[in-house]
């Protein structure tokens, strides 16, 4: 069926109206629909959210895994046109067993829980005893206070100091909170007022000392770094770590070298080995094996 004019009425408009009904299907059949995924990161008090609309996927063409601390998703079958892919860095406090995800209507959302924080832990002050000469020392000067006028808590790698004395006239009140460092043990943190003066004392965590050997093997995969010291013998390197911090020292006849480094997060540092072989210094640590989370999908 066509709609048809005189030829005195044909103009550009006219031809516009010359529809073929019968040719209808093949336009919209030149249509081609290609689903749009988009995307959302919500972090809450307690766990972390992905949003992830997929409209025309299933369930089944989802496949969801943690490796590490990454999260992977990929959406699409293999043959179809549309075919999505992601990585995102997971936290560190991010609790990789116990993440969910559930598909509804096109939407995927997933929750991956946060660790619970350890609650915070008050200090006691004490009015006696002396630091130790290798501790972190924080010291105030507060004249007519007493023991029971400081409050010091430990939250996490947090330290909260406070001193609050009502009436006094010789210093003011004040709060200060401060970044524990990382070679510093939270769980041994002391603190003594005594003589008007307020003494916070952060232990130090004890070094752990690498033996050096004539040489080392490395594997593949592994974290490895170089240093060159041409003309010293493995006698005169003394090389420590506290956690993932290493500091090597090198005393000759003539001067004391030394040098500080980290390793990244995924080295595994209780297995360090450390060789001396022509006047190289090989530092290698395997890194951490990656443990594999597939997370179900499940419907709503």
């Amino acid at each position: 069926v066509c709609v048809k004019r005189d030829k005195c009425f044909e103009t550009s408009a006219n031809k516009m109206m010359e529809l073929d009904l019968f040719r209808l299907p093949t336009l919209f059949d030149s249509v081609r629909y290609r689903p749009r995924a988009r995307m959302s990161q919500e972090e809450t008090e307690s766990e972390y959210k992905f949003t992830i609309v997929l409209a025309g996927v299933g369930r089944e063409a989802v496949e969801l895994k943690i490796v590490g601390n990454k999260l992977d998703i990929k959406a699409g079958e293999e043959d179809s046109q549309f075919q999505f892919a992601q990585r995102f860095s997971l936290p560190k406090n991010a609790v990789h067993e116990e993440a969910k995800a559930v598909m509804k209507n096109g939407v995927l959302q997933i929750t991956v829980p946060k660790q619970a924080e350890k609650a915070a832990r008050d200090v006691i002050v004490q009015d006696s005893g002396e630091p130790g000469e290798n501790d972190y020392k924080l010291a105030y000067q507060v004249p007519g206070a007493s023991k029971d006028n400081v409050t010091v808590t430990v939250n996490g790698n947090k330290l909260v100091i406070k001193v609050t004395a009502e009436n006094n006239h010789y210093f003011r009140n004040f709060s200060d909170d401060y970044k524990i460092p990382k070679d510093a043990s939270p769980e041994d943190i002391t603190a003594i007022c005594k003589n008007g003066v307020l003494t916070v004392i952060v232990p130090k965590i004890s070094p752990t000392s690498v033996a050096v050997e004539e040489s080392v093997e490395e594997q593949e995969g592994s974290f490895s770094t170089s240093i060159r010291l041409p003309g010293i013998a493995k006698e005169q390197i003394s090389l420590n770590r506290v956690k993932h911090a290493f500091k090597l020292i090198v005393e000759d006849s003539q001067r004391q070298y030394e040098y500080s480094f980290y390793t990244p997060e995924e080295v595994d540092v209780e297995k360090v080995k450390a060789g001396l072989k022509n006047g190289i210094l090989t530092i290698s640590a395997p890194r951490v094996a990656e443990v594999e989370h597939v997370i179900p999908v499940e419907s709503a």
